[in-house]
């Protein structure tokens, strides 16, 4: 009776493991899995080909922004040669002077010692009488010799600093048109636009 009962559960045993040894197979879950997996890669390439896109979209607008920046330029790399001349021109001193100096600098005696570059003789501050005596000219009577004298130095003065300033302006406005006719960026253009307007408007009122 023994013997059959530790027959009986070794057998009872051997059986148990062997249940325990088995693999369970399900169709269903196992091809549930494929399915999923292939939807998670399906996504992630649908996310690379969205990344790949935006990263096509950024490449053009770039080369766009490129495109405009050679068509239209950049501003601070435009140097032009005829601005310093047209900033300088505008920052000068004007040369002539005004009606309340000329008459201030009025001088009698050097009305009398004027000879206009050699034009005429000097008068002389003093003169001899007859009689060998050396007299002192008053220098009332020849104030308004002075005023006419000075009054024409400086008009002389401000006409050649005139002239020369507008030889000036003229050859820097040729150089202007002359660049403005070669530019190649609308930046350039602009700028040379600018400054040839400001050296038009100098030279138009040089004589002023």
């Amino acid at each position: 009776m023994k013997k059959l009962i530790a027959l009986t559960l070794v057998t009872l045993g051997v059986a148990t493991s062997a249940r325990a040894q088995w693999v369970v197979y399900d169709p269903a879950v196992h091809t549930q899995q494929i399915l999923d997996e292939a939807q998670n890669i399906a996504k992630y390439i649908e996310m690379i080909n969205n990344q790949l896109q935006q990263i096509r979209t950024l490449t053009d607008q770039l080369g766009e922004f490129k495109h405009y920046e050679n068509l239209f330029g950049d501003p601070k790399t435009v140097l032009l040669s005829t601005a310093q001349p047209l900033t300088d021109d505008l920052r000068r001193t004007e040369l002539g002077r005004t009606l309340t100096t000329l008459e201030s600098a009025v001088n009698g005696a050097e009305a009398m010692r004027y000879n206009a570059a050699g034009l005429y003789h000097t008068v002389g501050t003093t003169f001899k009488t007859p009689n060998g005596a050396t007299v002192t000219r008053l220098e009332a009577p020849y104030l308004p010799v002075a005023a006419v004298q000075k009054t024409t130095d400086n008009f002389l003065s401000v006409s050649n600093d005139a002239t020369a300033r507008r030889i000036a302006l003229k050859g820097q406005i040729a150089a202007t048109t002359d660049a403005l006719r070669n530019a190649t960026t609308d930046a350039e253009v602009q700028k040379l636009t600018g400054v040839l307007i400001g050296l038009s408007s100098v030279l138009n009122n040089t004589d002023y």
